[in-house]
């Protein structure tokens, strides 16, 4: 018999005589059966499924077990591929949280080879300036609709300056109206609103074409609503091969759905940044400063000391 499934000098068999730590992962483990032949019950299938698209193998504390027990473990893919085998629970130690936490999705490799967590260079940057709209700047409180509109404001007279091309996009304009005459007034005239009729914009294949057909592969992301159309176009972006990055006090959404929406997005392996913290990226140095110095002066986002 496999030294992992039972019977005398076994994995199994060593946990009833070998006394272990009783972390709280083991503890609720160990309310789930040991070894069943009919298929898991349904409470254990998460955990079983869990192990099976990881590939963690079976693991003891070394400490405590007798020689050659560890070594002689296969890994989950292994025993659940073996007929009548449905799930072991009896060997893990690992913390069930980290176990059963959310994983990144991957995001592509940029095929120019740009690292994703370097600093965000403005030459490979392109603004996404999402739905700001009335309708959904409206659903905002006013000092919250203030300041958001006021720091997509700053965001996108940096990026005129900087000659970072701006993608502009509105959903619905026969419902929700154009962009909002506060952010179309520091637009160029080029920056055309372009209607989106997805949540995000890289499933809709016009507006995904025209954004593969420019060099640059940084997507910032600003606008609305953080937890739909931001994040699902942040998503869209990165499976299309762009480092797609939010802007965190440059996007919105009503009462606490902005902070769970940027928590989701963190969760997908995206990334967040600040307004402040995108300038000095974008800027990098005091010849950039010289470039943000020229009249008109730029005001900086309400808050914020530049």
């Amino acid at each position: 018999m496999d030294p992992c499934l039972g019977g005398p000098g076994s994995t199994m068999a060593a946990n009833r005589a070998v006394p272990y730590p009783w972390t709280r992962a083991r503890a609720a483990l160990r309310r789930q059966p040991r070894l069943r032949g009919a298929g898991p019950p349904r409470d254990s299938r998460p955990i079983f499924e869990a192990f099976w698209t990881s590939g963690v193998p079976l693991r003891r504390d070394a400490s405590r077990t007798p020689p050659g027990l560890v070594e002689s473990c296969p890994s989950i893919p292994d025993i659940a591929q073996r007929p009548g085998i449905s799930v072991i629970v009896d060997t893990i130690v690992e913390p069930l949280d980290a176990l059963l936490a959310p994983r990144p999705v991957p995001i592509p490799p940029d095929p120019a080879g740009r690292h994703p967590r370097s600093l965000i260079a403005r030459e490979d940057s392109v603004l996404c300036v999402v739905d700001l709209q009335h309708r959904f700047l409206n659903k905002l409180a006013p000092d919250v609709r203030e300041r958001l509109t006021d720091t997509a404001r700053f965001v996108i007279e940096v990026a005129r300056r900087l000659a970072i091309p701006r993608f502009v996009t509105v959903e619905d304009p026969a419902r929700n109206g154009g962009t909002v005459e506060a952010i179309r007034a520091c637009l160029g005239a080029e920056d055309l609103d372009r209607d989106k009729r997805v949540f995000g914009l890289g499933s809709q294949p016009d507006l995904a074409s025209a954004l593969l057909a420019q060099p640059r592969r940084t997507a910032i992301l600003i606008g609305l609503e953080t937890d739909v159309c931001i994040l699902h176009s942040a998503v869209g972006l990165a499976e299309l091969g762009f480092r797609a990055v939010l802007v965190a006090d440059a996007t919105g959404a009503p009462g606490a759905e902005h902070e769970l929406g940027l928590e989701r997005a963190r969760v997908l392996g995206l990334e967040t940044i600040h307004s402040k913290g995108l300038y000095y990226e974008w800027l990098r140095s005091l010849d950039g400063l010289a470039m943000i110095a020229a009249e008109p002066a730029i005001r900086p986002p309400p808050g914020s000391a530049l």
